[in-house]
């Protein structure tokens, strides 16, 4: 199978689980658009299982959102004939360091700020407009923990939850995504000149790698006794598993002694 068809089939595959898991809202989402390729492929699909006029998009930058990310923005809006909502949340940035004291110097406590303040705003318009909140995060990010807890790991419906990056960059093409999108380096955009590949200090290639060994059923001794055929490195796979333990907390939700009754 030509890896067009397989693009085209996952869409539709996804569009047809939006569409109806968004119901309860009359088919209304609210999403956060950044200028990367997660967002705009999540914002592609969400246009094409409710229409365009269901769907708000927000661009919420900040100080450390890249200059390019505005005329990325802009493009993305054109090309997907929608019209993108751009509120500058510096201000709010600004007063939660100020309130609470917070180190600058702690990047990574100080950047998730921005990520939570973030979804303040997207639930403040899904509950004004009796939407749900759609969740940009994908399979290879999840996987390895890389998101801010009730920041951009929070949200109503995932539709990338279940899709590599790889596939994502796929579907992107498929769908239109402009090519300054497609070929920028993915960034979080929390602090200045953050990427994520070095953030996480692996490839998202051997994120992909591994994770597609585990859906096939190979165990982590056996990718690892493997690994040069399987065009990965001992080191990576270690690096990967130790992200995954440390960080599955974030997909589990709030840890309860026992399980509460369920209708």
């Amino acid at each position: 199978m030509d890896e067009e068809k397989d693009a085209r089939e996952l869409i539709d595959e996804v569009v047809h689980w939006l569409y109806n898991e968004t119901s309860p809202s009359g088919n209304r989402c609210v999403i956060g658009v950044s200028g990367g390729i997660d967002s705009s492929v999540a914002l592609g699909l969400s246009i094409k299982a409710v229409g365009r006029e269901n769907v708000f998009a927000l661009f919420l930058p900040s100080a450390y959102t890249p200059p390019c990310d505005f005329g990325e923005i802009r493009d993305l809006e054109d090309a997907m004939d929608i019209k993108i909502h751009v509120i500058d949340i510096q201000q709010l940035v600004e007063a939660f360091i100020n309130l609470l004291n917070i180190d600058v110097k702690n990047k990574k406590a100080a950047g998730n700020i921005i990520a939570r303040i973030r979804m303040i705003a997207l639930y403040y318009f899904a509950n004004s407009l009796n939407a749900m909140v759609v969740n940009a995060c994908n399979l290879s990010e999840d996987f390895v923990g890389y998101t801010t807890k009730y920041g951009d790991s929070a949200g109503d419906i995932a539709p990338l939850g279940m899709v590599l990056k790889r596939d994502v960059y796929r579907m992107a093409q498929y769908l239109g995504i402009p090519e300054p999108i497609l070929t920028k380096t993915p960034s979080a955009g929390l602090w200045e000149k953050q990427t994520d590949e070095e953030e996480l200090g692996v490839s998202y290639d051997a994120i992909d790698r591994f994770i597609s060994l585990v859906i096939e059923g190979k165990t982590v001794e056996d990718i690892k006794d493997n690994a040069g055929e399987y065009g990965l490195s001992v080191e990576d796979i270690e690096k990967i598993v130790g992200l995954h333990l440390k960080n599955k907390h974030k997909m589990q939700g709030i840890k309860l002694m026992g399980s509460q009754p369920v209708l």
